[in-house]
């Protein structure tokens, strides 16, 4: 298990129901929780743990198209902080198919972000990723993999899709 450090924002007992942070943190998740005042201001109860990054794309679809560019659409994230998406590409050890596992975590390199700024649609086309546009038993385009990762306001990423793999 995990612990945290918490660091009390405001000075006096809130009133309200809402509070915004006018400090924001550094880059990266960070968790909020709300602790409840009883009498003399002892803490009595806290709250489930509110995180800062948007929850993860579940689903990625990659299809390559004839030019042996690959097309990428997914399902949005499910929350509504999502400011954008993020897209990575590694490359990928060719492997046989029909017999062999794809284990992301061992068969793909380092993966590279393909965007500059965070995609607001559901889909991007790679078209580095072409390579001979006619498969055959002696040239194959590129194999790729690739994830997606849910942007929200504050630029923080959500943990990464799914690998997909394109062949």
């Amino acid at each position: 298990p995990w612990t945290a450090e918490f660091t009390k924002l405001n000075d006096e007992p809130l009133a309200e129901t809402r509070f915004r942070d006018t400090q924001p943190p550094e880059a990266g998740p960070h968790f909020y929780r709300v602790v409840a005042l009883g009498a003399e201001a002892a803490e009595v109860a806290y709250s489930m743990l509110a995180r800062t990054q948007p929850p993860p794309v579940r689903e990625v679809h990659a299809a390559r198209r004839a030019d042996g560019a690959v097309q990428l659409s997914w399902q949005p994230a499910a929350g509504p902080a999502v400011v954008g998406y993020n897209v990575y590409r590694a490359a990928a050890e060719p492997l046989y198919l029909w017999g062999e596992h794809f284990d992301p975590a061992k068969d793909a390199g380092e993966f590279v972000r393909l965007n500059r700024e965070p995609l607001h649609q559901t889909r991007f086309t790679d078209e580095a990723a072409a390579g001979p546009t006619q498969a055959s038993e002696t040239a194959w385009p590129p194999f790729c993999v690739y994830v997606v990762r849910a942007v929200n306001a504050l630029g923080i990423e959500s943990g990464p899709s799914p690998a997909t793999l394109s062949i």
